[in-house]
């Protein structure tokens, strides 16, 4: 009786363990997302009383000798509209970022699909603080996510030996499988 009663209590905590791993896991998500949430509407106020000119990111890093007119007109440096503006977490985003303030491939039928875009996200404050908040975990990521966006535009399979490596692999897992099931 004892081994069966040790048994069961080693059971019953190694349960009651990962349900409570499980249980802090998601309480520090929710703690971290709303942790995010109050920086970010943080972030607001100080542009709001404004405190952006403290923020960081100013896009120098963007300005060269042809473009120096950027500075001048405050899009680029420290109290500038990129200043302003950035909220980007990822060296991809703030070259677009740069892209879009300096206006270098201007396209008017782009522009306005943007700013049909923009005015349209605008109205839902909830996707604008829920979207910083996902990209927060990229902050000190030194990743480009537009390359890796731009591959999914693409047709991902474009030949035909694409599909017969797909249709060849799935016909391997099923068939272990079934050899698995009757041994």
């Amino acid at each position: 009786y004892y081994k069966v009663f040790w048994e069961t209590i080693f059971i019953l905590s190694l349960v009651s363990f990962f349900i409570l791993v499980i249980i802090h896991d998601k309480y520090f998500k929710k703690y971290h997302y709303y942790a995010s949430y109050l920086n970010i509407l943080e972030n607001y106020l100080q542009r709001a009383s404004g405190e952006w000119k403290k923020f960081k990111d100013t896009g120098v890093e963007f300005l060269k000798e042809e473009n120096h007119y950027l500075r001048d007109l405050d899009v680029l440096g420290q109290n500038s509209l990129f200043q302003y503006l950035c909220i980007c977490k990822t060296i991809g985003g703030k070259r677009r970022l740069f892209q879009k303030l300096s206006n270098e491939n201007l396209d008017t039928q782009k522009l306005v699909a943007t700013q049909q875009a923009v005015e349209e996200l605008s109205k839902s404050k909830e996707f604008i603080i829920n979207y910083q908040i996902a990209l927060a975990e990229y902050q000190n990521k030194a990743i480009d996510l537009s390359t890796i966006f731009s591959t999914y535009t693409k047709d991902q399979a474009q030949n035909v030996r694409d599909y017969l490596i797909a249709v060849m692999t799935t016909i391997l897992l099923i068939t272990f499988f079934c050899l698995s099931l009757f041994h």
